[in-house]
């Protein structure tokens, strides 16, 4: 088991978690200066930002397995690995994204304004721009963007990645999507919060102390709202 971190001087340390003496004796190794880093859902690839570049590196060898250039204006401030290491997110101090094809090495597309949210499987990215206030969601098989901006920032995926929520904290609103056919469910709920169940067949839609709970699969209202 591996941890890693950046130390007070922006170098990579990495942590074998395993060991029973103290962390501060099981450094691993250093790299160059880095603003970010990533470690894939696996646990085996990581993702350094630097200052001339991303690296990419196996954890277990401690080599590096890449290196491709820094297309960003100004310094990566996040990057982040989809769950099969084949999509790689860096966001940048310009404000904008860029999401990596790392069987190329190249960008899928021009940079996209905001920071990004991969869905739990890593079919899609929620890209959030917190100036105008919206999300814009991008399917990763197509490779291009699925519908129309949502007004608001708060963007939770169901566990299947069938549907996902956009909430607006302004308008007090929160818009319900079915990715599998792109299309948004009727008209935004009035409420603060949402939460889909694990087995992402309930949505809780929270309005103030109220609770509704939606059955997505028949996209109805169950029971009386719950209060309290």
């Amino acid at each position: 088991s591996t941890l890693v971190t950046l130390n007070e001087n922006n170098a990579v340390i990495f942590w074998d978690v395993t060991r029973t003496w103290p962390l501060g004796d099981s450094v691993a190794q250093e790299t160059d200066v880095a603003s970010s880093t990533a470690l894939s859902p696996d646990g085996r690839t990581l993702a350094i930002s630097e200052a001339n570049g991303i690296n990419l590196q196996d954890v277990t060898s401690n080599i590096v397995i890449n290196t491709f250039s820094n297309d960003h204006v100004s310094r990566v401030n996040s990057v982040s690995l989809s769950p099969d290491k084949n999509i790689l997110l860096t966001a940048g101090e310009d404000g904008k994204t860029i999401v990596w094809d790392l069987k190329t090495f190249q960008p899928l597309s021009d940079p996209i304004t905001g920071y990004s949210i991969f869905s739990p499987g890593g079919k899609f990215v929620a890209f959030v721009d917190g100036i105008k206030n919206t999300t814009t969601l991008w399917s990763l098989a197509s490779q291009q963007v699925i519908g129309r901006p949502f007004s608001g920032q708060n963007v939770i995926f169901s566990v299947d990645e069938k549907f996902v929520t956009v909430g607006d904290a302004i308008k007090n609103t929160v818009t319900l999507w079915d990715l599998t056919v792109e299309q948004a469910i009727g008209e935004p709920l009035v409420a603060q919060s949402t939460a889909f169940s694990p087995d992402s067949k309930t949505l809780a839609v929270m309005d103030g102390y109220t609770t509704t709970l939606w059955d997505l699969t028949t996209q109805k209202v169950i029971g009386e709202p719950i209060t309290g």
